[in-house]
């Protein structure tokens, strides 16, 4: 079990690679016409992931799927430090994050082109550093919270082999020199 000063040097990475996640801005939260959707945006408007509620986070826990490429990403380090306070399968906010960071591979749903290139872009939004800390999120999820090792790993083959691309050059064409940085051993 993940000890309680590996979650806070995950914490403290997450919170390190995400300071600079833009704001989506207010008509960029949630993209659909719906009271649900609405609901969401009202929740998280003119909200940064640093400042937002924790129990606004808990009372949206399985809401990630329904925010904006942008918002995704500008709330996703509130969704993974939530996560972290507290890490076992009992915390709804932990399932539904590994479930959002887990695409479905095995699917029929998945197979489609439109849905693969969709997913691409909802992970194109994120640097190499935050790409990296959701992997790091992923492996501690894998190891240590044995109800969700199948979708954390899922997600983890997804994020990593996107990592491997922009490691040689395949997500943008141009070379990087990785995407693990120096970091305290977890």
């Amino acid at each position: 079990m993940a000890t309680e000063k590996e979650l806070v040097a995950l914490g403290v990475l997450i919170r390190d690679a995400f300071a600079l996640a833009p704001y989506p801005g207010d008509d960029n939260i949630a993209p659909h016409e719906c009271d649900e959707c609405e609901e969401l945006r009202e929740a998280f408007r003119r909200k940064d992931w640093r400042t937002i509620d924790p129990g606004t986070v808990r009372k949206n826990y399985d809401k990630l799927v329904l925010l904006t490429h942008e918002a995704r990403r500008s709330f996703l380090p509130a969704y993974l430090l939530v996560s972290l306070k507290e890490f076992s399968s009992e915390n709804d906010v932990l399932e539904f994050t590994i479930y959002n960071l887990c695409p479905e591979a095995n699917s029929r749903w998945f197979r489609d082109a439109e849905r693969q290139d969709y997913e691409r872009k909802r992970r194109a939004v994120f640097s190499e550093r935050e790409r990296a800390d959701v992997v790091a999120f992923l492996e501690l999820a894998k190891r240590d919270i044995k109800d969700m090792f199948t979708d954390a790993a899922r997600g983890l083959r997804w994020w990593s082999a996107w990592a491997r691309r922009a490691i040689s050059g395949g997500v943008d064409g141009t070379r990087t020199r990785g995407l693990r940085r120096d970091r305290p051993a977890l």
